[in-house]
């Protein structure tokens, strides 16, 4: 028996309400675009400046491994944290981080519909911030031995704010591209069948949209529950039912 899918796929794409964004996101979300089109191949230069033989390689492998890791694991914590607190009239994040991931639970489907601005304006705003920073502070200060695995994780990172939401789009189309399904089918890629897991237990855990590789050590350790812990009881910060948010249900979970 075919198992339940609760990734909407081989539908068309919902017409979603959504209030129009303001100004200033929309100015940033094209910024970010061409800001971070231009900070990579600067990266990338600067990187390869740092390459002096066998060892920097394998620092600069090291370090994109632990970049695209950690990638995955910020994407789970920027994802949770947008899910379980704040609202859509949060100042700033609301807007630009908040209703995005709220009203995608009542319409998983509609990523797919998004352009390049409005899926990865933001991330690529940040990432040009990060990268912009962080890149020169590296040939500042980084040791010549370790810059290159500096490099490999800082730029990775960088490159992977974006990827994630990316990556969260092709997860929810039928057929991703062809090198994506390869990259999935290798585990290095999160696939649908993984995240239905998000969607299937009402979006209170399987944050991680990259890799996915930090899903299971989070479920098992109860990371994102001891968080809501501290933060509620600690702080005083009110948690949100992401799902009811926007009017969206809950998705059952699966049977047995």
């Amino acid at each position: 028996m075919e198992p339940t899918r609760y990734v909407e796929v081989g539908t068309a794409v919902p017409a979603v309400s959504r209030r129009t964004p303001p100004l200033w996101l929309y100015l940033l979300r094209r910024i970010g675009v061409v800001g971070f089109i231009a900070v990579v191949p600067w990266c990338l230069w600067v990187a390869w400046q740092a390459l002096s033989g066998l060892g920097s390689w394998i620092m600069l492998s090291i370090g994109m491994f632990l970049g695209y890791a950690l990638t995955d694991l910020l994407s789970g914590l920027v994802h949770w944290a947008s899910d379980r607190f704040g609202t859509v009239d949060t100042p700033l994040i609301g807007c630009a981080l908040i209703e995005p991931f709220r009203t995608h639970h009542g319409h998983p489907n509609a990523i797919t519909g998004e352009d390049i601005f409005e899926l990865n304006g933001l991330n690529c705003f940040i990432a040009t911030i990060v990268l912009g920073i962080c890149v020169p502070v590296i040939g500042q200060w980084a040791p010549d031995a370790w810059a290159p695995g500096a490099y490999g994780c800082v730029c990775m990172m960088g490159w992977g704010i974006p990827l994630a939401s990316q990556i969260h789009q092709w997860v929810h189309r039928d057929t991703p591209p062809t090198v994506i399904r390869i990259f999935q089918s290798w585990g290095l890629v999160i696939d649908a069948s993984a995240h239905d897991a998000h969607h299937a237990h009402g979006a209170v855990d399987d944050y991680c949209i990259v890799s996915g590789w930090w899903n299971a050590p989070c479920r098992s350790i109860g990371l994102y529950r001891r968080l809501e812990s501290v933060l509620v009881h600690r702080f005083g910060f009110q948690m949100t039912d992401d799902c009811a948010a926007l009017g969206a249900q809950r998705l059952p979970r699966p049977r047995d």
